[in-house]
Protein backbone atom coordinates (compact mmCIF):
# COMPACT_ATOMS: atom_id res chain seq x y z
CA UNK A 1 0.00 0.00 0.00
CA UNK A 2 1.49 3.33 -1.14
CA UNK A 3 -1.95 5.50 0.58
CA UNK A 4 -5.31 5.82 1.02
CA UNK A 5 -7.43 7.75 -0.81
CA UNK A 6 -11.30 9.24 -1.13
CA UNK A 7 -13.26 7.86 -3.75
CA UNK A 8 -16.78 8.02 -5.25
CA UNK A 9 -18.47 5.03 -6.16
CA UNK A 10 -21.46 4.57 -8.52
CA UNK A 11 -23.92 5.06 -6.11
CA UNK A 12 -22.72 8.35 -4.77
CA UNK A 13 -20.85 7.06 -1.78
CA UNK A 14 -17.98 8.57 -0.54
CA UNK A 15 -15.09 5.88 0.38
CA UNK A 16 -11.76 5.89 1.74
CA UNK A 17 -9.66 3.06 0.10
CA UNK A 18 -6.42 1.89 -0.19
CA UNK A 19 -3.93 2.76 -3.46
CA UNK A 20 -0.29 0.97 -4.70
CA UNK A 21 1.36 1.27 -7.49
CA UNK A 22 1.33 -1.92 -9.92
CA UNK A 23 2.71 -2.81 -13.42
CA UNK A 24 0.75 -3.73 -15.76
CA UNK A 25 1.26 -5.34 -19.92
CA UNK A 26 -0.94 -5.13 -22.08
CA UNK A 27 -0.14 -6.15 -25.72
CA UNK A 28 3.28 -5.59 -25.52
CA UNK A 29 3.30 -2.48 -23.73
CA UNK A 30 4.16 -2.48 -20.21
CA UNK A 31 2.90 0.56 -17.71
CA UNK A 32 2.93 1.48 -14.05
CA UNK A 33 -0.40 2.04 -12.91
CA UNK A 34 -2.18 3.45 -9.73
CA UNK A 35 -4.98 0.98 -8.38
CA UNK A 36 -7.60 1.45 -5.58
CA UNK A 37 -7.17 -1.70 -3.25
CA UNK A 38 -10.41 -3.52 -2.33
CA UNK A 39 -11.68 -7.00 -1.67
CA UNK A 40 -14.48 -7.09 -4.19
CA UNK A 41 -13.95 -8.28 -8.00
CA UNK A 42 -11.61 -6.41 -10.00
CA UNK A 43 -12.24 -3.24 -12.60
CA UNK A 44 -10.68 -1.54 -15.20
CA UNK A 45 -10.93 2.14 -15.91
CA UNK A 46 -10.98 4.53 -18.01
CA UNK A 47 -7.58 6.14 -16.93
CA UNK A 48 -5.81 2.21 -17.13
CA UNK A 49 -7.09 2.22 -21.06
CA UNK A 50 -6.24 5.22 -21.92
CA UNK A 51 -2.79 4.55 -20.87
CA UNK A 52 -2.93 1.61 -23.26
CA UNK A 53 -4.65 3.37 -26.04
CA UNK A 54 -7.95 1.82 -25.68
CA UNK A 55 -11.55 3.30 -25.28
CA UNK A 56 -14.66 1.57 -24.22
CA UNK A 57 -17.62 1.57 -26.45
CA UNK A 58 -20.87 1.16 -24.17
CA UNK A 59 -24.00 -0.27 -25.69
CA UNK A 60 -26.79 -0.10 -23.45
CA UNK A 61 -28.76 -1.87 -26.39
CA UNK A 62 -27.16 -4.66 -26.90
CA UNK A 63 -25.13 -5.46 -23.51
CA UNK A 64 -22.25 -5.31 -24.82
CA UNK A 65 -18.95 -3.14 -24.32
CA UNK A 66 -16.10 -3.10 -27.24
CA UNK A 67 -12.74 -1.97 -26.82
CA UNK A 68 -11.26 0.08 -29.43
CA UNK A 69 -7.75 1.10 -30.45
CA UNK A 70 -7.26 4.91 -30.75
CA UNK A 71 -4.57 5.52 -33.49
CA UNK A 72 -2.49 8.53 -32.53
Amino acid sequence: MISVTRTGMASGEIITIPTALAFSKMEGKKRVVNVLVSKSMSLVGISFLKKFDYKAIVDCKNKTVTLKRVLK
